[in-house]
């Protein structure tokens, strides 16, 4: 049976799919792959990798991972950290530069 964190984080993650396909995102959940992105999510214009989080932002270490991503920064390639917060119904987005 997985730990409670990992089922919290798991929620948080659909959550963010949900969301994005509602708003015609098409999109993939990189479970287990302990990577740079939980999510990535595209339409025919945009592309983003998203980092989600709960209750807190990434570590320091995290944010580094993140920004030095192998992935190239083009036009149209967006990299955000989502952070849920218990019992609040959208989350914080943070872009990454």
């Amino acid at each position: 049976m997985p730990n409670r964190n990992y089922l919290k984080g798991r929620r948080a993650e659909y959550k963010t799919i949900e969301t994005l396909k509602n708003e015609g995102y098409i999109c993939l959940r990189t479970a287990g792959s302990h990577g740079h992105y939980d999510v990535v999510a595209w339409d025919d214009y945009d592309v983003y990798f998203i980092q989600v989080k709960i209750d807190c932002l990434p570590s320091s270490k995290e944010i580094e991972k993140i920004t030095n991503s192998p992935f190239p920064k083009v036009r149209n390639c967006h990299r955000e950290i989502w952070v849920w917060t218990t019992r609040v119904k959208e989350p914080e987005v943070y872009v990454v530069e």
